[in-house]
C-alpha cells in the first residue's frame, strides 16, 4: 500500500491502528462526514488529483480510495 495513504490517514485520525484495504472510515476510523472529507482533500493533494463531489459518497474503506487512485493511474 502506498505510504502517501497511510500518511494522509494518519493526519486525519488519532484512532491509531493498522491500515489494511478493508479499513472502513466510519467504522474503523471513527470519521465523520467532515473528516472523510479532510481525508479525500488530503489524498486529492498528495496524489495531485482532483475525486468528483459525486464518487466521493461512494468512498468507504481504504481500499474504495485504492481503486479510485488506480483508475485514475495514481496508484
Amino acid at each position: 500500500m502506498d505510504q502517501r495513504i497511510i500518511d494522509a490517514i494518519n493526519m486525519c485520525t488519532k484512532k491509531k491502528i493498522e491500515i489494511t484495504y478493508e479499513t472502513d472510515f466510519k467504522k474503523d476510523l471513527e470519521l465523520d462526514s467532515l473528516g472523510n472529507i479532510i481525508l479525500i482533500n488530503e489524498i486529492e493533494a498528495r496524489f495531485n488529483i482532483n475525486i468528483d463531489d459525486k464518487d466521493i459518497a461512494d468512498i468507504k474503506t481504504v481500499g474504495d480510495i485504492i481503486e479510485k487512485l488506480r483508475g485514475l493511474n495514481k496508484c
